[in-house]
């Protein structure tokens, strides 16, 4: 059974297609679809990749900033002990001078 078809695209005349012309049509459609197919599932590959790096880059972030975090924590607490420190050495300063007696040897 012959299939006859007619395509029209505008400004054209009208082009009959035999079985043949629509069976290599629909073989370049398919080889089409196979290709766009290839792309997106390399595309879904790719960026199924890029959002592991994301997720070990957003982990990093995390792990540098939490280190961040506990620098100035460590760093507070140093500001904190030097300025009992100077304290204390200004005080005893003040106290040998106030009481020089008791701070001789």
């Amino acid at each position: 059974m012959k299939i006859r078809s007619s395509l029209t695209v505008q400004g054209e005349p009208e082009a009959q297609l035999d079985d043949r012309a629509i069976l290599d049509i629909l073989d370049v459609l398919e080889t089409r679809h196979d290709l766009v197919n290839e792309q997106w599932y390399a595309l879904r590959a790719e960026l199924s990749t890029l959002n592991e790096e994301q997720v070990l880059n957003n982990h990093s972030q995390k792990k540098v900033s939490d280190h961040s975090l506990l620098m100035e924590q460590e760093l507070s607490r140093c500001q904190r002990f030097f300025h009992i420190f100077r304290q204390n050495l200004l005080q005893k300063k003040a106290n040998r001078a106030a009481y020089p007696v008791l701070y001789t040897s």
